[in-house]
């Protein structure tokens, strides 16, 4: 169950709780409390009933390591 909702949250990128009930066609308990983990691990973003999905590319560039985060923000580490 857990894995299909994060599947699916990366395929939408960004999406609703009763678009992933609607397209999961799991119980909204439930399905929250898979969302609301995801958040806590960091696999998802919540904002203002949004939830967005975390990726992380890893990529070199001149020995400094590039993570690309959620909605076109970039975090770059040394």
């Amino acid at each position: 169950m857990q894995e299909k909702i994060l599947k699916l949250c990366r395929r939408l990128k960004k999406c609703t709780l009763d678009e992933v009930v609607q397209f999961s066609e799991f119980e909204q308990n439930e399905t929250q409390k898979n969302l609301d983990n995801f958040v806590s691990n960091g696999d998802l973003v919540f904002s203002e009933g949004v939830y967005l999905y975390c990726f992380e590319p890893d990529l070199k560039e001149n020995g400094q390591k590039i993570s690309a985060l959620c909605n076109n923000f970039i975090l770059i580490l040394i």
